[in-house]
């Protein structure tokens, strides 16, 4: 089976933490020849007074392809019109001049909005199937235009695959007239660790931006730290948000027990989880996030938010928890009843790790190659 994909440069700029290529590369190993395309976005001197830089670099990492290749963009934001056709021609020469004989017998494309539409192209050129997976952020910022049905190309796409129940149930709703397969992202399991630590840490890993809502981890700890609880958080990321959420940690006078520690890879991250007990993401909207994944793996007992993608994994009171938006209170008093009941703690973390175990990559990458099989079988 050999396999074009087109990928975002954010999911797919540091390797050791791209969920995308750790799907691919089990891929790989269950035989298929997998080519990824990143357009890169490099900007105008018009625009930014900066030297335009054009480049085009290759990669093979874990038998998998990797074609970097730039694209001129007249803003950083990289989602207005120009931008995508500018991405989409950039990506058509580069392949009309690198693959002639097009050999590839699926198109895999990730995200709705730039991926969409370089898909979209690539289809037309070609006529092989495409397939295109959206993780979350993506589904919410586009999908709702399909609604008119008229003026999108959605048609041309074979079948979409939606990493959480949420996103598959939003997909369906729309009656976009597509197969929908709601395929859960994985996680590396190789180094699940003995759950419970007694460590009294929290953690929360992510972008620092609003829709992560930090402020709700934070009013959470200051209320434990009320009640007399000697708990530590932990923030893991960099984003917008950095200076209005350290304002906010002097404000209640958190200082003395959060910690931000900026952008870790992904084995330092993994190492901090390792030593947590909490792990809190009260976010939304969220699609299915791998954090909440790696914090299960690692013992962690883990909080998020009901009705986003992590709901359905997690099963609250049995292998973790969920709570309604916004509510500090209720996260508040997870923290506070498992301290003080260890015995509850230690349940709750075995069974959180027990369950993360069945979200590896290989059986992940075995059900993607399962839905391109069937939509190949279906074109020949």
């Amino acid at each position: 089976m050999n396999i074009l994909v087109a990928a975002p440069y954010g999911m797919y700029h540091d390797f050791s933490s791209s969920f995308i290529h750790n799907q691919l590369k089990e891929m790989c190993r269950l035989g298929c020849n997998v080519t990824v395309l990143v357009p890169v976005a490099y900007f105008s001197r018009i625009c930014t007074g900066r030297r335009a830089v054009s480049f085009s670099q290759k990669k093979v990492l874990d038998g998998v392809e990797i074609y970097f290749v730039s694209y001129l963009s007249l803003s950083s934001i990289g989602r207005n019109g120009f931008n995508i056709a500018s991405a989409q021609a950039s990506i058509m020469l580069f392949v009309r001049k690198n693959f002639k004989d097009f050999l590839f017998d699926i198109i895999w494309v990730h995200t709705f909005g730039l991926g969409e539409k370089i898909g979209y192209r690539l289809k037309q050129r070609y006529k092989k199937p495409l397939i295109l997976t959206t993780h979350g952020g993506d589904t919410e910022r586009f999908a709702d235009r399909y609604v008119d049905k008229k003026s999108s190309q959605v048609y041309l796409i074979d079948e979409i695959i939606a990493v959480s129940s949420k996103l598959s149930k939003k997909l369906e709703n729309l009656q976009m007239g597509v197969p929908i397969r709601c395929i859960e992202n994985g996680f590396c399991t190789e180094n699940l660790v003995k759950p419970f630590k007694g460590s009294k840490r929290v953690i929360q890993v992510g972008h620092l931006i609003e829709s992560k809502h930090y402020e709700i981890t934070l009013e959470a700890v200051g209320m434990v730290r009320k009640k007399g609880l000697d708990i530590e958080l932990d923030i893991v990321g960099e984003g917008p948000w950095k200076r209005k959420l350290e304002a906010l940690v002097e404000e209640k006078g958190l200082g003395d027990c959060v910690t931000f520690h900026g952008q870790l890879d992904n084995r330092e991250v993994m190492h901090m989880m390792a030593g947590a007990d909490f792990f809190v993401m009260p976010s939304y909207p969220e699609g299915l996030g791998i954090v909440y994944l790696e914090a299960m793996g690692e013992g962690c007992i883990t909080i998020g938010t009901k009705g986003e993608g992590i709901d359905g994994i997690i099963r609250d009171g049995e292998n973790g928890f969920l709570v309604e938006r916004d509510d500090a209170l209720a996260i508040a008093e997870i923290i506070e009843t498992c301290v003080k009941d260890r015995g509850l703690c230690r349940r709750i973390s075995e069974k959180a790790c027990a369950s993360a175990a069945g979200f590896s990559w290989e059986k992940n990458a075995g059900r993607n190659l399962e839905v391109i099989r069937g939509v190949k079988a279906m074109k020949i």
